[in-house]
């Protein structure tokens, strides 16, 4: 949808032409090209555009005419690069002068905010998936008004038409009959164009607007008869607000949902609905003190909740009367789950005192609720006569030895629980041993978590084995993090030869090493009844792996494994014979090219294998073995959180590689690409696979900055595609575009079940998309969460013009941190396509001209766009020294704009980028401002993403530079040839006093290149090389070129160790 506005301006005369940016279609990978966005001195007349589409055309055609018969104006336009890789091409400008119809009320507030640039009048036009044409038109006259003396704007294609003399029936005659004509050459199915939807044609879409988000999601509850679960997440005010009238009002007649989820407070509204609710089985939410007893109160007269999830709020020991009340009274029952909520021993006495009495309970998981030993030791008493309960669930509390005894002695004569976990409750070896010894007497457990419950003794080593030989009830054992060694590995294979009933077993980050890895090996080959063993994390190294991949020749009974990735040419090549094992799971593993190539042509011929997690290395030879292999049904390339480990997204050149080979698979059915950065340039391959893909059925794109260009890119897809069943979105700005284009795809597709939307929802998006529920016959399950927390004052607040009479009062705030939430408030309201301002981007500037920073550290809020007004203002900055945009989302685009400024900037000596996104096309753009600029001493890229070919793009411009003096560029992955390049850069550079390549994956090779650099170099102060892959010989040769340079006062070489 196009928003443009045009504000009055004072007459002036005419000032000279101001310069333009030229901005190119950015690339989706590699480097960013020096002719990306290059600077002249012309006037840049209005740029051409792509001939509309034939649909499109009548209205587009009028709206030029119209435009030509207005007077000429002279126009200069300054384009900034869309943010997040969005490539279309620009729409081009509208003349001021061009708009003779008056404006609706709504537009007129939003076009007539003040200006501080006088006789400049200042256009925005902001358009999805397109660049941002800044156009300042000069004119003799006072301003760009209609007949009536009104501000205009363009804020659809229906004001198009009537700029053109057309009322608004004959524009839409016209829309209709041009989309009728043009179906046959449409290439989107039967999707219809969500920018139509916009201007007003349905009547849910303008009723919607006039509703709160409650009223909408009331509504639609009220009509729709397909939806069984409901996830609100933050999308709604808290549950306690009298505003959640119309949703308990809808749960009362709504004989569908069963299942109803919210990260906000339940109060008495939605409480009293539950007295009359008949359908409703799983309810979770916060609480308080009345939410607790007005819930307790409900569900004495509720007889059909089975499932209540209470999560941590205002909740303490004293609320947890009314919930053991609950318990005591309620018959319905059958799981409780406290997830947070401080209850202490307090409430866990309360609880267990209710569990002697209670006969429904079933399932009880009481996590991080500072629970005590006295608490636990209530609990155990309980156990010891409640008949019920089957699972319990105790993890993350510091129930000690004693409460782990208490127990212990529960299992000895309880005989109906099953499942048992204590993750993380500090029971030592002690407490360990207690349950242990309990568990060769219980028959009744299955299922035993005791991970992460600190170092395992020897008394505790030696009674789980004999413990494994004796018990023939569990099958589920989770030991990680416990600091086993190798003994107690060779104790356990041991024990698994003999163990009958086991079928999962979990010893994930031990020190297995090599001893433990054969025993476990063996005791594979003997064993017929595991079918999961995870042993991630284990330090096993490649002889420990070679062994378990020689046993997987001969085991023909394990089906999952979860392992490091040490060894991994002998796993492949071990799958590649083994028909039995359906999943591998190598997640938070650094895979080298070895290994990787390993894993792509085991794929080509296994024929077991269904479930690959975590793999994102080589991602073009995995997409190239999907074209061949016919058993793999799901794949997982999810990117780990980048503060765990230094892994590149795929990006969206990865996208475009799995989506040419979704286009030819026939057997995947599930996907996931969470957290990988593709952008649009990804989504849109990926969209144009759905439409010919026939097995697919599963998709998750969360995490992946998906906005309004990104959904309306897949929503014709999504409409088309016959067999998709499930699909996550998530993590972007999503307004009025996306929202009508995933209510498009919920009134049209028929097959899609389960929908998750997670996005900073603005112009009424929930209120579109709940509208759009009423008409589905398909959704059962549909999440909704909404990044902002949701508060009506905040979205009301974006909607406003932005000015700099607004901006400078937070920003001199110095508690406010004005300047970030503005240039984050001027970033979202691009994203939703609204009207930034009279002034826009230029708001940003003058604040920034006005307070005159030194030093500015921006945080979190920036992303692309963000940087590119930054970026502007730093070409004539004359007073920054200093600027901080780390663990911010700014990527290559921003990347570029900064490294232009750099080129013209003479002023800044510290820039801090590190923890963004810039990945080698980043660096690659930083790398050539690095040729010019002399003025910045200080770099830092730490944990940016950057690979071998980034580093090798900044080395080759460091031999050169003569400015910067401290570069970092730790916790990256250049390898050895990054390390190679930076080998170079040490050699010849003669200003660099402090270089941090830590944390690369830098071997011995790299080691030797840069030791040898060392010998020449006379200027160097400090060299960081901390936790890289260097073998003891490999520090060796470092330490000892140490020794031999003069000028080198320090060398870190700590915690370095050769991969698995």
């Amino acid at each position: 949808m196009v928003k443009q506005a045009v504000p009055s301006a004072a007459s002036a005369p005419t000032p000279t032409p101001v310069r333009a940016t030229r901005a190119t279609r950015p690339k989706t990978g590699g480097s960013l090209s020096s002719t990306d966005a290059v600077e002249d001195d012309r006037v840049v007349a209005p740029m051409e555009v792509d001939p509309p589409k034939p649909k499109r055309a009548a209205a587009r055609v009028a709206a030029n005419a119209a435009a030509a018969a207005t007077p000429a104006v002279q126009v200069a336009t300054t384009t900034i690069a869309a943010p997040r890789g969005r490539t279309s091409k620009a729409a081009a400008p509208v003349p001021a002068t061009s708009i003779s119809e008056p404006l609706s009320k709504t537009a007129q507030k939003k076009a007539t905010a003040p200006t501080n640039q006088g006789s400049q009048t200042v256009s925005y036009h902001l358009r999805a998936r397109k660049p941002i044409q800044v156009a300042v038109a000069r004119t003799s006259k006072t301003s760009s008004t209609s007949s009536n003396g009104v501000p205009t704007t363009i804020r659809s294609k229906r004001r198009a038409a009537e700029m053109a003399g057309e009322n608004t029936s004959t524009s839409k005659k016209n829309k209709k009959k041009a989309r009728q004509t043009d179906a046959d050459d449409a290439d989107d199915g039967d999707y219809e164009d969500c920018d139509d939807d916009t201007a007003g044609d349905g009547d849910d879409n303008q009723d919607s607007k006039k509703l709160s988000r409650e009223e909408a999601i009331g509504e639609a509850l009220l009509q729709n008869t397909t939806l069984t679960t409901l996830d609100l997440g933050e999308c709604v005010i808290d549950f306690k607000n009298a505003r959640m009238q119309p949703i308990a009002a809808a749960l009362v007649q709504n004989k569908t949902l069963t299942t109803l989820r919210t990260r906000n407070y339940i109060d008495a509204v939605i409480a009293d609905a539950l007295t009359q609710n008949t359908t409703l089985t799983e309810l979770s939410g916060y609480l308080d003190a009345n939410g607790a007893r007005s819930m307790a109160k409900a569900l004495t007269q509720n007889a059909t909740l089975t499932t209540l999830y209470l999560h941590s709020g205002k909740f303490g020991s004293a609320e947890s009367n009314p919930i053991a009340a609950i318990l005591k009274q309620n018959t319905s029952l059958t799981t409780l789950e406290l997830y947070g909520p401080q209850i202490g021993d307090f409430g866990a006495q309360a609880i267990g005192e209710a569990l002697k009495s209670n006969t429904t309970l079933t399932a009880l998981r009481l996590i991080g609720n500072d629970i005590g030993s006295a608490g636990a030791q209530a609990i155990g008493e309980a156990l010891k006569t409640n008949s019920a309960l089957t699972t319990l669930v105790l993890n993350n509390n510091k129930i000690g030895e004693a409460g782990a005894r208490a127990i212990a002695d529960a299992l000895v004569c309880n005989k109906t629980l099953t499942t048992l976990s204590m993750y993380w409750c500090s029971i030592g070896d002690a407490g360990v041993e207690a349950i242990v010894h309990a568990l060769e007497k219980n028959t009744t457990l299955t299922s035993l978590n005791l991970k992460n419950n600190i170092t395992l003794g020897s008394g505790a080593q030696a009674a789980i084995p004999r413990m494994l030989q004796v018990n023939t009830t569990l099958t589920e054992l989770d030991l990680g993090d416990n600091r086993l060694n190798s003994v107690g590995f060779q104790a356990i294979a041991e024990a698994l030869a003999r163990n009958t009933s086991l079928t999962t077993l979990s010893l994930a980050y031990n020190a297995m090493e090599l001893a433990g890895a054969q025993a476990i090996a063996t005791a594979l080959k003997s064993n017929t009844t595991l079918t999961t063993l995870d042993l991630d994390h284990s330090r096993s190294g490649d002889a420990g792996a070679q062994a378990i991949a020689d046993a997987l020749r001969q085991n023909k009974t394990l089906t999952t494994l979860q392992i490091g990735t040490a060894g991994l040419q002998a796993i492949g090549g071990a799958l590649a014979q083994n028909n039995t094992l359906t999943t591998l799971n190598l997640s938070m593993n650094p895979i080298d090219d070895v290994g990787a190539n390993s894993i792509a042509e085991m794929l080509k011929s296994n024929t077991s294998l269904t479930t690959l997690d975590q793999l994102r290395f080589k991602v073009h030879e995995i997409a190239e073995a999907l074209k061949q292999n016919t058993a793999l049904t799901t794949l997982d390339l999810s990117s780990n959180d980048r503060g765990l480990i230094a892994f590149n997204p795929i990006g969206a050149v990865g996208a475009q590689a799995i989506a040419e080979a979704l286009k030819q698979s026939k057997t995947l059915t599930t996907l996931r690409l969470n957290n990988n950065a593709i952008g649009t340039a990804g989504v849109k391959p990926i969209a144009e696979a759905l439409k010919v893909n026939t097995a697919l059925t599963t998709l998750e794109l969360d995490g992946n900055s998906i906005g309004d260009a990104e959904t309306q890119a897949i929503a014709p897809a999504l409409v088309q595609n016959t067999t998709l069943t499930s699909l996550k979105l998530g993590n972007g700005v999503l307004g009025k575009a996306g929202a009508h284009a995933i209510a498009t795809v919920l009134k049209q597709n028929a097959k899609l079940t389960t929908l998750e939307v997670t996005a900073r929802f603005v112009d009424s998006g929930v209120q579109t998309i709940a509208a759009a529920l009423k008409h589905n016959t398909t959704l059962t399950t549909f999440k909704l969460r909404d990044m902002n927390r949701y508060d009506p004052e905040f979205e009301r607040e974006m909607s406003e013009p932005l000015t700099t009479e607004r901006l400078l009062p937070q920003v001199r705030n110095p508690h406010g941190f004005g300047l970030e939430k503005a240039l984050s408030r001027v970033s979202r309201l691009f994203m939703r396509e609204n009207i930034v301002d009279s002034a826009g981007v230029q708001v940003i500037q003058e604040v920034l001209s006005l307070i005159k920073p030194s030093k500015l550290e921006i945080r979190f809020g920036l992303d692309d766009f963000g940087a590119q007004v930054l970026a502007t203002s730093l070409k004539q900055n004359s007073w920054m020294t200093e600027l901080n945009l780390r663990s911010s989302q700014v990527g290559p685009i921003g990347a570029q704009a900064i490294a232009e400024a750099l080129m013209q900037n003479t002023k800044l000596t510290i820039l801090n980028l590190s923890s963004t996104q810039l990945g080698d096309a980043g660096a690659e753009a930083i790398s050539k401002a690095l040729r010019v600029n002399t003025t910045l001493t200080t770099l830092n890229l730490y944990e940016c993403w950057i690979g071998s070919a980034g580093a090798q793009a900044l080395a080759e411009e460091l031999k050169q530079n003569v400015g910067l003096t401290s570069f970092y560029l730790s916790r990256n992955s250049i390898g050895d040839s990054g390390a190679n390049a930076m080998a170079a850069v040490i050699s010849q550079n003669t200003t660099l006093t402090t270089l941090d390549l830590g944390k690369n994956h830098i071997g011995d090779a790299g080691a030797a290149r840069l030791a040898e650099a060392l010998l020449r170099n006379t200027t160097l102060k400090g060299l960081s090389l901390w936790y890289n892959e260097m073998s003891e010989a490999g520090q060796r040769v470092m330490a000892a070129a140490r020794s031999q340079n003069s000028a080198l006062d320090w060398l870190n070489l700590s915690e370095n160790q050769p991969p698995n």
